[in-house]
């Protein structure tokens, strides 16, 4: 038995058409006493000897290819019961693409030399081309970074840049990882670069199939918005907040990352670059963003008789480090201790901006890849200090998970 659309449909061998088949026939001769040439009451014997029986199940056999097909038809439409194919056709047809898989990004700030009077040593202009690079050597790879876009600045200017990796791929770097070029351009004096933003997989089936069945019940600009974005190439996660009061500012955020809405304005998260993230919002909304000190501006040329261009800010999510306590019954080892805590990591990749974390959606993680594993309990913190269920984020704030932050607890050791 299968459910198509909340209808169940039930597909049969040929066995079970043709028996069905014969006990039709069968029913139906006898209530309306319909008799051979004998006078006797048309019986069908199932026994492969009756020629009849045999022509009965061939045509089982035909009625149940006909029966997949039709169920096959059916499924070209359903995001629930559709084939990965299927499913791709799907997104096709609702104009949802599937996320690529992702390069890493680097957020940097460049420096150009300082202006001089030495007339025989002038100050030049440094250019920043995409054709600069940064080497890095991972896990006995080569790991080239290149500058987004190309600036030139004069001398004593500093532009916001992000370096993005050649090929998709999760990179995980410190800050300062880089400090300059493997050739400085003329007019160079430094580099800084934040914590690299790591690019993720291409997106699974079954996440593809979720985020289409999700898509049904969302229908704001904004959230359409946010997921047409982090389907560019290089964005990991997008969520757009909008102020939607005509007379009252809001707050979103705390300390130093706190942004003040202003009415009828939207907030523009994003975590990873891409430089038709503009473009992309303005298909959707037409609408001013705001940001603070963190983000970023991103100018697009609107095609109109005044050939005005629309600038949006850009803003990263402010970054709040999860803890976590497990509780197993007994001790476990440290392999089995390491591969839990990259099991509850590798939640960073399905949450999305501004969401809280449960323990149950730990505890869940955990079962979904160890259900032979005790655990008998998970509590969540943001500060290390005050544990419990779930942990809350504010609209511009996303959770990290950092190995050091998880411990596992075996509880015949409390």
């Amino acid at each position: 038995m299968i459910s198509l659309n909340n209808i169940d449909y039930e597909i049969k061998t040929p066995l079970e058409n043709c028996t069905d088949m014969i006990s039709y026939i069968n029913n139906y001769c006898s209530a309306n006493n319909i008799k051979n040439s004998k006078g006797e009451i048309i019986y069908i014997e199932a026994n492969e000897t009756n020629p009849l029986y045999m022509i009965l199940f061939g045509l089982g056999y035909l009625v149940s290819i006909l029966q997949k097909l039709i169920y096959s038809v059916g499924t070209c439409f359903d995001i629930a019961s559709s084939t990965e194919r299927q499913l791709l056709n799907i997104a096709d047809i609702a104009g949802v693409r599937r996320k690529r898989a992702s390069k890493t990004t680097i957020p940097c700030v460049i420096y150009a030399n300082n202006p001089t009077t030495d007339k025989d040593n002038p100050a030049v202009n440094c250019i920043i081309t995409t054709s600069l690079s940064c080497t890095i050597k991972i896990n006995e790879k080569n790991v080239v970074f290149h500058p987004a876009y190309e600036a030139t600045l004069l001398p004593g200017d500093s532009v916001a840049m992000h370096l993005i990796s050649e090929e998709p791929g999760s990179y995980v770097l410190i800050e300062n990882t880089f400090t300059q070029f493997d050739e400085n351009p003329a007019g160079f004096r430094k580099m800084i670069t934040e914590a690299s933003v790591p690019g993720q997989e291409l997106e699974s089936i079954p996440a593809l199939r979720e985020r289409i069945q999700n898509r049904q019940y969302i229908n704001t600009p904004q959230a359409r918005c946010a997921q047409e974005i982090e389907a560019l190439e290089g964005v990991n996660k997008c969520s757009i907040y909008f102020n939607y009061s005509f007379e009252n500012e809001k707050i979103i955020g705390t300390g130093e990352t706190a942004i003040t809405v202003p009415p009828q304005k939207a907030v523009l998260l994003v975590q990873g670059w891409n430089e038709n993230i503009a473009r992309t919002f303005f298909n959707y909304l037409l609408c001013n963003t705001v940001g603070n000190a963190y983000s970023e501006v991103q100018k697009y040329r609107v095609s109109s008789a005044d050939a005005s261009v629309l600038s949006v800010y850009i803003t990263r999510p402010a970054s709040v480090p999860l803890y976590v306590r497990v509780y197993v019954q007994d001790t476990i080892g440290q392999t089995m201790s390491t591969n839990v805590r990259d099991v509850i990591a590798s939640l960073a990749k399905d949450i999305t901006i501004g969401e809280q974390i449960t323990s149950a959606m730990l505890v869940d993680k955990i079962k979904s890849v160890y259900p032979t594993l005790n655990v008998q309990g998970v509590d969540v913190s943001r500060d290390n200090e005050s544990f419990s269920y779930k942990v809350n984020v504010s609209e511009n704030e996303l959770f990290t998970f950092n190995s050091k932050n998880i411990s596992i607890i075996a509880e015949n050791n409390i």
